[in-house]
């Protein structure tokens, strides 16, 4: 009868656990806000709402960009078209963000997953 009694509560436990970190990671994942900041701290691309980016008080365009918020994680894929390049030239950045920080992620099998 121990060893049920301890199982149960082993269980009781992990369960437990599982739920606390689920509702840490929900209320940890980053915002709009932080992203943009992250990217200007990282790319040097102030965007605003309407699509426009200026880098270096160059003004770029945001070609397209896939904004995920999962509720435990987001992602996100912006593609930026460098106006100034007569060979059409863009930058893709890739993030993803959990536990309020933001990782620059390559395209790659685990991308595709969380994407």
């Amino acid at each position: 009868m121990k060893i049920k009694s301890k199982i149960k509560k082993t269980l009781k436990v992990l369960i437990s656990s599982f739920f606390v970190l689920l509702i840490v990671m929900v209320i940890s994942t980053p915002s709009k806000n932080h992203l943009e900041d992250w990217i200007y701290d990282n790319y040097g691309y102030k965007c605003n709402d309407y699509g426009v980016c200026q880098k270096d008080n160059i003004e770029v365009l945001n070609i397209g960009q896939h904004y995920r918020n999962a509720g435990i994680f987001m992602s996100v894929e912006r593609s930026i078209g460098i106006t100034d390049s007569k060979k059409g030239e863009t930058e893709t950045i890739r993030a993803i963000g959990i536990f309020n920080n933001i990782y620059t992620m390559k395209d790659n099998w685990f991308w595709e997953i969380v994407n």
